[in-house]
C-alpha cells in the first residue's frame, strides 16, 4: 500500500505535456495581450500628440485673428482728454485702463468721497468706474503678461458686458 502512495505522488508531481502545452498556450496568449495593450497605447498616444499639435496650431492662429482685432479696435478707440466736473471726470471714448490709471492714481479728496469716471465704449453705452475699479482693474493689468495685457485691454474698451467681465476678473484676482 505504501508503493502505491508513492506512485501516485510521484506521478502527480511531474507535470503531464498537456498540462504544460496548456500553460504555453496560456501565457502565448496572455503575451499577445500584453502586446496588444503596448500597441494600443502607443496608438492613443500618438493621436494624442497629434491632437495636441492641432490644438495648439489652432490656438496660434486664434491668438493671431484676435491681436489683429485688437489692434483694429485699439485704432478705432479715440483719445481724448477729460473733463473735471466737480468731483466727476467725464471721459469719451478714450481708452478704459488709461481712465482706470488716471482714475486710480487721483488722491481722495477731504471728505472721503472717490471721483468716478464715466467712459462711452466704440458702440455707445457708458459705465462709471470708480476709484476701487480703477485700482482692481490696474493691478490685474500690471500682473499679465503681454500678449494677455492686449486682450484684457481690448476687453475693457469693447462693451459694457466684456468690460464688466474684466472687472469682475479683476476683483476676483487682486
Amino acid at each position: 500500500m505504501k508503493e502505491q502512495v508513492e506512485e501516485t505522488i510521484i506521478s502527480e508531481a511531474v507535470p503531464s505535456e498537456t498540462e504544460r502545452a496548456q500553460k504555453q498556450i496560456q501565457q502565448t496568449k496572455k503575451l499577445t495581450r500584453q502586446k496588444e495593450m503596448q500597441k494600443k497605447r502607443k496608438e492613443a498616444k500618438e493621436k494624442l500628440q497629434n491632437k495636441t499639435s492641432e490644438m495648439d496650431t489652432l490656438m496660434k492662429a486664434r491668438l493671431s485673428d484676435f491681436k489683429k482685432k485688437a489692434g483694429e479696435q485699439q485704432k478705432k478707440v479715440q483719445k481724448n482728454s477729460f473733463e473735471m466736473t466737480g468731483d466727476t471726470m467725464i471721459h469719451e471714448n478714450t481708452d478704459a485702463l488709461e481712465v482706470a490709471l488716471q482714475v486710480a492714481t487721483q488722491e481722495l479728496n477731504p471728505t472721503g468721497e472717490t471721483s468716478f469716471a464715466k467712459i462711452t465704449f466704440s458702440d455707445g453705452t457708458q459705465q462709471n468706474m470708480d476709484n476701487f475699479s480703477a485700482k482692481r482693474i490696474a493691478a490685474a493689468y500690471a500682473q499679465l503678461d503681454e500678449p494677455k495685457q492686449q486682450q484684457y485691454r481690448y476687453m475693457l474698451n469693447k462693451d459694457a458686458t466684456t468690460y464688466q467681465s474684466a472687472l469682475d476678473f479683476a476683483v476676483r484676482n487682486v
